[in-house]
């Protein structure tokens, strides 16, 4: 199906349709549906390489979404809004502007790429996004 724009629906990829449940329950602060979401052998990297929320810059695995969860999404309220989305066979990249809103700071606003891929029964298996750690952290602080 291609939408009028001539982009195609995401009912008809299913990377793209996981990306964007991945938004909306980030944004719904529904944490356990979304961790539902991802393969038991995920790899998710946010942001790629080596940050304070991931210093080895290894990725995090299933098992450590919760805690990843606890220590970036939930701190506030999130919103996630996509911009584009450019999906190809299992994988999508997007172009995203994410917010959170916590409380007592400054709110930390963030222009990312990030690619999904899943497998064929449409679980995440990768998340990498693209984006300034400390060029966002630094926009939040005052000078």
């Amino acid at each position: 199906m291609t939408t009028a724009q001539g982009q195609t629906a995401a009912a008809d990829q299913p990377a793209q349709r996981a990306g964007l449940a991945s938004f909306r329950l980030m944004s719904t602060g529904k944490k356990r549906e979304w961790i539902d979401l991802f393969a038991e052998d995920c790899l998710f990297e946010d942001p790629v390489g080596a940050s304070p929320l991931d210093p080895a810059g290894r990725g995090h695995r299933k098992s450590e979404l919760a805690a990843f969860w606890d220590k970036s999404i939930g701190l506030g309220k999130m919103t996630v809004k996509c911009r584009k989305a450019k999906p190809r066979g299992n994988e999508c990249a997007f172009l995203v502007d994410s917010t959170n809103e916590i409380t007592g700071h400054p709110p930390l606003e963030v222009e990312a790429i990030v690619i999904y891929r899943v497998n064929d029964a449409g679980k995440i298996t990768s998340v990498r996004a693209f984006w300034e750690f400390d060029a966002a952290v630094a926009a939040t602080l005052p000078t």
